[in-house]
């Protein structure tokens, strides 16, 4: 049950680092020479702030996304597996 939230939490976590990436696209190709002064202000502070793409660290050291998790997991599994080994013997 753990293993599966863990697997879903990464997943959701690169799907918002993916999509953030997308935001600053979407905002730059708004329409703002039409707009009034004050939302064309708005649009671009908009765009100043949605430059960097959103992304989850754990503890403000690695990037949480998939690949650190699937990492994680084979790490963890080996671990089991050798002390299995060691167990039996």
């Amino acid at each position: 049950m753990t293993l599966a939230q863990l697997i879903q939490l990464s997943i959701t976590y690169e799907i918002v680092g993916s999509e953030s990436e997308k935001l600053s696209n979407d905002v730059y190709y708004v329409p703002w020479e039409s707009m009034s002064i004050s939302n064309q202000r708005s649009t671009c502070i908009l765009l100043q702030r949605v430059q960097s793409p959103i992304h989850v660290t754990a503890m403000g050291m690695t990037d949480v996304g998939v690949q650190t998790m699937a990492a994680i997991l084979k790490t963890t599994f080996s671990y089991f597996t050798l002390l299995q080994s060691l167990n039996d013997e």
